[in-house]
C-alpha cells in the first residue's frame, strides 16, 4: 500500500486522505502478480553455482547426512 501511495505522491496527484490508493491497490497487486517476472533473470553463473552447491550438499559428508555425535 505504501508503494502505491508513494507512486501517486511522486506523480503529484495525491492529496492525503484520498480513496484513490485504496482503490488502486487491488489493481496493482493483480498486475504485479501477473508481471513480476517479466524482466527477472538469474545473473550469469548463478544457476551453475546453485547446481555445484546442491552437489556438495548431497555428497557424502554433506549437510544431507546427520551431524556426527
Amino acid at each position: 500500500m505504501m508503494l502505491v501511495r508513494r507512486a501517486f505522491a511522486a506523480a503529484g496527484g495525491l492529496v492525503a486522505g484520498e480513496d484513490l490508493p485504496v482503490e488502486a491497490y487491488p489493481w496493482f497487486l493483480d498486475y504485479y502478480r501477473e508481471h513480476k517476472l517479466d524482466y527477472t533473470y538469474a545473473y550469469e553463473g548463478v544457476l551453475e553455482a546453485l547446481a555445484a552447491l546442491r552437489e556438495l550438499h548431497d555428497a557424502p559428508g554433506g549437510r544431507a547426512e546427520p551431524w556426527p555425535s
